[in-house]
């Protein structure tokens, strides 16, 4: 019996995602726990691995759609079942938009439908004998940066978001590409001026960049604000540090200054349980745990 596999809910405040990839294509074999695509949620883009063993009947959801949690994207079934008419409907509802709808008798297959499938399938097939991170794959694709061209640092030559930027960096340097399209476009050498009024637009962002500027606003204008500044020694911290990761290289740990930071600050709020504290309508309230997070962009 074919098996639905439905847009997982990756955490507890997510309704929707984004399948950005498939990295199955329609009759290929899977198994249970192999990832079939990637998915996008509002923190990052995470494989989505099938929940059982069998052959990718159908693909529901098409690259670039946003889907609810618990809809169907993809039908996992035996090799030669035949998929529900009312999956096939739901099917041909969502690709109404994109693609031109197919006839709605089963048993006539036209060239027509198999011209319209073959140039999506060139893309997937030459990128998944090539091994690399989620993340890898999405900015690869952003910078058209093919995969072939670049070998993996990771475990098992598995190509890493590190990989595609030190590629691009090389590449920039050696061709110089990025560049000349802005000056070419703006024929205005030295007049500055001229480059601010630019063509209004909008440029969509991706569902993790939505969330981290709704956080970073509401941090900024609902927390208050005050910054200090100082001199610290931190010749005795670097020097434990250096003890510390010397200790730990056997195991691969490394501890970075940041760390002794956000140490510090944790034994300052031991201290001084005040400043561990938040206004609140009905007065000043304390947490009884310590969270502390550290954002790096990138």
């Amino acid at each position: 019996m074919a098996t639905e596999l439905k847009m997982p809910q990756m955490g507890y405040d997510m309704e929707e995602g984004t399948v950005v990839r498939w990295l199955k294509d329609e009759n290929s074999p899977v198994e249970k726990n192999e990832p079939i695509a990637e998915i996008e949620t509002d923190k990052a883009v995470v494989e989505f691995e099938s929940e059982t063993s069998g052959v990718l009947l159908k693909i529901v959801a098409p690259e670039g759609s946003v889907i609810p949690v618990g809809q169907t994207i993809a039908i996992v079934g035996q090799e030669g079942e035949s998929v529900n008419a009312d999956e096939q409907k739901n099917d041909s509802a969502q690709k109404d938009e994109e693609i031109v709808s197919s006839p709605p008798i089963d048993s006539v297959i036209s060239d027509e439908e198999t011209a319209e499938e073959t140039p999506k399938e060139p893309a997937p097939i030459s990128s998944n004998d090539v091994l690399a991170t989620p993340i890898a794959r999405k900015l690869a694709a952003e910078l058209g940066i093919s995969l072939n061209e670049i070998s993996g640092s990771g475990p098992g030559g598995r190509i890493t978001k590190k990989d595609i930027e030190s590629y691009d960096s090389n590449k920039s340097v050696v061709e110089n590409k990025p560049t000349p399209p802005k000056p070419t476009s703006i024929s205005i050498p030295d007049t500055p001026e001229p480059e601010t009024p630019q063509t209004e637009g909008l440029e969509p962002l991706s569902r993790m960049r939505q969330q981290i500027a709704r956080v970073t606003v509401k941090s900024k204008t609902e927390k208050p604000h005050f910054y200090v500044s100082a001199e610290i020694d931190m010749t005795s911290a670097m020097q434990l540090r250096s003890q510390i990761n010397t200790k730990l290289s056997n195991e691969g740990i490394k501890v970075s200054v940041n760390d002794l930071i956000v140490k510090a600050c944790i034994e300052a709020l031991k201290k001084y349980p005040k400043f561990n504290a938040y206004f609140s309508d009905s007065g000043i309230s304390f947490n009884n745990t310590i969270n502390i997070a550290i954002a790096i962009a990138g």
